[in-house]
């Protein structure tokens, strides 16, 4: 099954979020958009992972949690991560609590490296992934979109998830297959 760690955004949150992007995303047809309940922030990508993995994977995150605390974030600015002159990667940042969330992220990568996962090349960056530009869709940039300046409520990060994702045709399919309330 296919697997990922992440921090999920409260409700009202996503909800501003929709409105803020539903003129975008009319501008923007060609990419590939995220379904509002979706969207999340992914601390860690875990691929494949056999189901007998599962319990060493679950003590780990139990053990993090249980010493970390809680902590408030607030959703930033958008940006994107782009490719061959467009966007590959529509994004919101972190405004404020990006160290804590990038704490966070790396006692779960050291965990999950101890567990036999493969260790990330890339430096964690935290954000929110809004679309992705489609493989053979016309190169967007960034400056096309006229994105509207937003600012989002902060909230308290109270739990990390394990997520197993289904692919299909119309999008993945996100199940929750494990929560972890931070105590520390």
């Amino acid at each position: 099954m296919r697997c990922f760690i992440a921090v999920d955004i409260p409700e009202s949150v996503k909800r501003k979020i929709e409105t803020n992007f539903s003129s975008v995303r009319k501008r923007a047809p060609d990419l590939k958009w995220v379904e509002t309940k979706n969207i999340h922030i992914t601390l860690k990508f875990l691929g494949e992972v056999n189901e007998r993995k599962l319990p060493q994977i679950e003590d780990a995150l139990r053990k993090i949690a249980a010493s970390t605390p809680p902590f408030q974030i607030q959703i930033g600015s958008p940006g994107s991560f782009n490719a061959g002159g467009g966007i590959r990667v529509l994004w919101l940042g972190i405004q404020s609590g990006q160290d804590s969330l990038a704490h966070l992220a790396a006692k779960i990568e050291d965990a999950m490296h101890k567990v036999g996962f493969k260790r990330e090349r890339r430096e964690f960056k935290a954000h929110l992934t809004l679309a992705r530009s489609r493989k053979h869709g016309p190169k967007i940039r960034f400056s096309q979109l006229g994105i509207p300046e937003s600012k989002y409520p902060p909230f308290t990060v109270s739990e990390i998830i394990l997520y197993k994702s289904t692919l299909t045709p119309q999008g993945p399919i996100y199940e929750k297959l494990k929560r972890f309330a931070l105590k520390g």
